[in-house]
Protein backbone atom coordinates (compact mmCIF):
# COMPACT_ATOMS: atom_id res chain seq x y z
CA UNK A 1 0.00 0.00 0.00
CA UNK A 2 1.68 3.68 -1.01
CA UNK A 3 0.43 6.19 1.64
CA UNK A 4 0.79 9.74 -0.02
CA UNK A 5 2.94 11.76 2.15
CA UNK A 6 3.48 15.57 1.42
CA UNK A 7 6.07 17.37 3.12
CA UNK A 8 8.52 15.06 2.65
CA UNK A 9 11.51 16.53 4.45
CA UNK A 10 9.34 17.60 7.30
CA UNK A 11 8.75 14.32 7.52
CA UNK A 12 12.32 13.04 7.67
CA UNK A 13 13.73 15.86 9.64
CA UNK A 14 11.50 17.65 11.62
CA UNK A 15 8.72 15.48 12.23
CA UNK A 16 6.17 17.35 11.99
CA UNK A 17 4.46 19.68 9.15
CA UNK A 18 3.71 16.97 7.02
CA UNK A 19 0.22 15.18 6.00
CA UNK A 20 -1.16 12.41 4.57
CA UNK A 21 -3.66 13.70 1.20
CA UNK A 22 -6.07 12.09 -0.61
CA UNK A 23 -8.25 12.77 -3.12
CA UNK A 24 -11.15 10.89 -4.87
CA UNK A 25 -12.08 11.67 -8.53
CA UNK A 26 -14.73 9.76 -10.73
CA UNK A 27 -14.30 11.04 -14.45
CA UNK A 28 -11.84 14.10 -13.61
CA UNK A 29 -14.71 15.07 -10.95
CA UNK A 30 -13.82 15.97 -7.23
CA UNK A 31 -15.92 13.48 -5.07
CA UNK A 32 -13.67 13.68 -1.44
CA UNK A 33 -11.05 14.93 -0.55
CA UNK A 34 -8.86 14.17 3.21
CA UNK A 35 -5.66 15.89 4.63
CA UNK A 36 -4.63 14.40 7.68
CA UNK A 37 -2.02 16.29 9.79
CA UNK A 38 -0.71 13.59 11.51
CA UNK A 39 1.36 15.31 14.26
CA UNK A 40 -1.49 17.11 15.48
CA UNK A 41 -4.03 14.49 15.07
CA UNK A 42 -6.30 16.92 12.78
CA UNK A 43 -8.67 15.80 9.35
CA UNK A 44 -9.49 18.04 7.32
CA UNK A 45 -12.54 16.72 4.72
CA UNK A 46 -14.75 17.16 2.35
CA UNK A 47 -17.44 15.77 -0.19
CA UNK A 48 -18.81 17.54 -2.88
CA UNK A 49 -21.58 19.30 -2.02
CA UNK A 50 -21.31 19.00 1.90
CA UNK A 51 -18.77 21.87 2.81
CA UNK A 52 -15.71 21.27 4.44
CA UNK A 53 -15.19 20.09 7.92
CA UNK A 54 -11.65 20.01 10.26
CA UNK A 55 -12.51 16.96 12.04
CA UNK A 56 -15.84 16.92 13.22
CA UNK A 57 -16.27 20.88 12.73
CA UNK A 58 -17.95 22.59 9.83
CA UNK A 59 -15.73 24.97 8.92
CA UNK A 60 -17.01 28.17 7.74
CA UNK A 61 -16.74 29.73 4.34
CA UNK A 62 -14.06 31.87 3.30
CA UNK A 63 -14.70 35.47 3.44
CA UNK A 64 -13.21 38.15 0.88
CA UNK A 65 -10.42 39.94 2.21
CA UNK A 66 -8.17 42.97 1.11
CA UNK A 67 -4.66 42.12 0.25
CA UNK A 68 -3.13 44.26 2.60
CA UNK A 69 -4.67 41.96 5.27
CA UNK A 70 -3.42 38.79 3.53
CA UNK A 71 -1.23 36.26 5.42
CA UNK A 72 -0.33 34.01 2.21
CA UNK A 73 1.42 30.56 2.51
CA UNK A 74 3.79 30.14 -0.02
CA UNK A 75 6.37 27.61 -1.46
CA UNK A 76 9.91 29.15 -1.02
CA UNK A 77 11.26 28.04 -4.54
CA UNK A 78 10.41 31.17 -6.20
CA UNK A 79 13.16 32.70 -4.33
CA UNK A 80 15.71 30.53 -5.19
CA UNK A 81 17.74 30.62 -8.59
CA UNK A 82 15.51 29.40 -11.63
CA UNK A 83 15.17 30.76 -14.79
CA UNK A 84 11.60 29.88 -15.18
CA UNK A 85 10.71 32.10 -11.90
CA UNK A 86 11.26 35.69 -11.74
CA UNK A 87 11.82 36.99 -8.21
CA UNK A 88 10.75 40.18 -8.38
CA UNK A 89 6.90 39.50 -9.23
CA UNK A 90 7.02 37.84 -5.90
CA UNK A 91 8.24 39.87 -4.16
CA UNK A 92 6.31 43.11 -5.07
CA UNK A 93 3.27 40.71 -4.01
CA UNK A 94 5.19 39.76 -0.48
CA UNK A 95 5.59 43.33 -0.02
CA UNK A 96 1.71 44.19 -0.71
CA UNK A 97 0.04 42.02 1.93
CA UNK A 98 0.04 41.53 5.94
CA UNK A 99 2.80 38.59 5.94
CA UNK A 100 3.85 35.24 4.47
CA UNK A 101 4.62 31.61 6.09
CA UNK A 102 5.92 28.77 4.58
CA UNK A 103 5.53 25.82 6.09
CA UNK A 104 6.84 23.39 3.88
CA UNK A 105 3.37 21.06 3.26
CA UNK A 106 0.95 22.39 0.68
CA UNK A 107 -1.55 19.51 1.42
CA UNK A 108 -1.25 21.46 5.21
CA UNK A 109 -1.33 25.14 3.49
CA UNK A 110 -4.16 24.19 1.46
CA UNK A 111 -6.15 22.98 4.33
CA UNK A 112 -4.97 26.12 6.24
CA UNK A 113 -6.14 28.10 3.59
CA UNK A 114 -10.26 26.19 3.90
CA UNK A 115 -9.83 26.52 7.68
CA UNK A 116 -9.25 30.53 7.33
CA UNK A 117 -6.13 30.20 9.35
CA UNK A 118 -4.55 31.36 5.95
CA UNK A 119 -5.78 33.72 3.10
CA UNK A 120 -4.40 31.81 0.61
CA UNK A 121 -1.55 29.94 -0.87
CA UNK A 122 1.10 30.42 -3.66
CA UNK A 123 3.67 27.68 -5.19
CA UNK A 124 5.89 27.62 -8.46
CA UNK A 125 5.78 23.90 -8.36
CA UNK A 126 4.27 21.10 -7.06
CA UNK A 127 3.51 17.31 -7.59
CA UNK A 128 -0.28 17.12 -8.88
CA UNK A 129 -0.92 14.40 -6.31
CA UNK A 130 -0.59 16.72 -3.69
CA UNK A 131 -2.32 19.07 -5.01
CA UNK A 132 -6.20 17.48 -5.97
CA UNK A 133 -7.49 17.31 -2.36
CA UNK A 134 -6.34 21.09 -1.61
CA UNK A 135 -8.10 22.32 -5.51
CA UNK A 136 -11.37 19.82 -4.47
Amino acid sequence: MWIPIDGTMNFVLQKRHFAISIGIYENGEGKAAFIYDVMNDDLYHCMSGNGAFLNQRRLAPLKDIKKKDALLGLNVTWVQKNPRIDPSIMAVVAHEIRGTRAYGSAAIELAYVAAGLLDGYFTMRLYRGILRPGLF
